[in-house]
């Protein structure tokens, strides 16, 4: 399902820039999850979005962030406070994300207008 996995993820990261930035690293550490965000955000056609996650993604592996979620602990909310280049990237793209995600949400209902019984079970 195409709006699983972006729910999951924007229902943590819409919170707050500190949310932001932790679970896209979070996300980011676990390939799986992140490639299966990548691919159904493609798959539904948001090339804006998947643009931001390729933004994203870079940023984070510019700082040498975990691709391995044991080494995830070393991770926390504090960096932003620590990290003014991380901080001020952060900040700028939480305010695109409230942004792009107007167009995947619009994206996303036409989906399940368009193909009600693939979400829906009828009795």
């Amino acid at each position: 399902m195409k709006g699983f996995i972006f729910c999951t993820y924007y229902s943590h990261v819409i919170e707050s820039v500190q949310e932001f930035y932790w679970w896209s690293a979070f996300f980011l550490a676990q390939e799986a999850r992140w490639a299966a965000l990548n691919e159904k955000m493609r798959e539904l056609g948001d090339l804006e979005f998947v643009s931001f996650l390729q933004d994203v993604e870079g940023m984070l592996r510019t700082r040498n962030h975990p691709i391995l979620l044991t080494d995830f602990p070393n991770v926390s909310r504090d960096d932003l406070d620590s990290d003014t280049e991380l901080h001020v990237f952060f900040q700028s793209a939480y305010e695109r994300l409230t942004q792009v995600t107007v167009g995947t949400i619009e994206l996303l209902a036409a989906s399940i207008r368009n193909s009600p019984d693939f979400f829906l079970t009828w009795s």
